[in-house]
């Protein structure tokens, strides 16, 4: 644990929409407070005051809150000179599932075979059953599968979206990782192969476990490609044992776990989010 760090001031900016996300904010208050901080929930508020007022700023908004005032406030709060460890670039690339793609692709990592359909008369390279999902967003919306790229194209709902190949059977491996470290790791199978989602919401069955060094390795590598020091990596096994990068998260959810997977999680979030703060302020003396 972080030591002498009780002047630093926290600002979790947070769209209260349920329960869940309620609970994981506690949890980060809880954890920073623990390491002598003053942290706070905040829902909006200006700039320039919150800037003054607190000395890191940590964004906890899923897709129901993207452009709610929580996050507008910590935006302009980033840009009055609030610090945050994964500021508004991080978040750009990660919920932006083509430029997160492009990052995988530029640090030669594995991925199922992705393209940004632009329109209907798209010409797909993909051989077989695919995916098709919204560009930007996450919690699994929208997610649909199709026999082939052909019929992606003419009738998923969106014109413009990403499609990908899709994995036979996978196994779906969410990775926690913090400061280039694996905080936690569980797989996701789900009863039938017809699934498309491997979420828990969806019927999934979730098992914690420790990360082979392959899996641990191309989850780091996941997060240094778009430079996020806190996120949710998701990495798909095929039923060879071959890994694949899918995408990556900075607001992923850890509320749904054990009690005390959730605390090491956030005890991890804050440890990382303090270490970066300390190291961008200017030596004294």
């Amino acid at each position: 644990m972080l030591e002498n760090v009780e002047k630093i001031r926290v600002a979790i900016f947070a769209a209260q929409f349920n329960g869940a996300q309620e609970e994981t904010t506690e949890k980060l208050i809880l954890a920073f407070q623990k390491r002598g901080c003053q942290a706070l929930a905040v829902a909006g508020g200006g700039g320039s005051e919150l800037a003054q007022s607190f000395d890191i700023g940590l964004l906890r908004v899923d897709d129901e809150g993207i452009n709610s005032t929580a996050e507008q406030a910590a935006n302009a709060a980033e840009k009055a000179g609030l610090f945050f460890t994964d500021g508004h670039q991080s978040k750009k690339v990660t919920r932006d599932k083509s430029l997160s793609a492009q990052c995988f692709d530029q640090a030669g990592l594995k991925q199922p075979h992705t393209e940004v359909v632009a329109n209907r008369g798209h010409k797909s390279n993909i051989i077989g059953p695919t995916i098709a999902k919204p560009i930007s967003g996450g919690r699994s919306q929208q997610i649909a599968a199709f026999p082939d790229a052909l019929s992606a194209v003419r009738d998923y709902p969106l014109e413009e979206f990403l499609l990908q190949e899709r994995i036979a059977h996978p196994i779906s491996w969410r990775v926690i990782v913090a400061d280039e470290q694996v905080v936690v790791s569980y797989k996701r199978t789900m009863p039938n192969d017809d699934a498309v989602v491997a979420a828990v919401s969806a019927g999934a069955i979730r098992e914690y476990c420790q990360p082979g060094e392959d899996l641990k390795k191309l989850a780091l590598d996941m997060a240094q490609a778009t430079n996020v020091a806190i996120a949710g990596v998701d990495i798909l096994q095929d039923r060879n044992g071959r890994l694949c990068a899918l995408e990556i998260n900075t607001n992923f959810g850890f509320e749904t776990g054990p009690s005390s997977v959730g605390a090491r999680i956030a005890e991890a979030v804050a440890d990382c989010s303090i270490s970066h703060y300390r190291a961008s302020q200017p030596v004294s003396g």
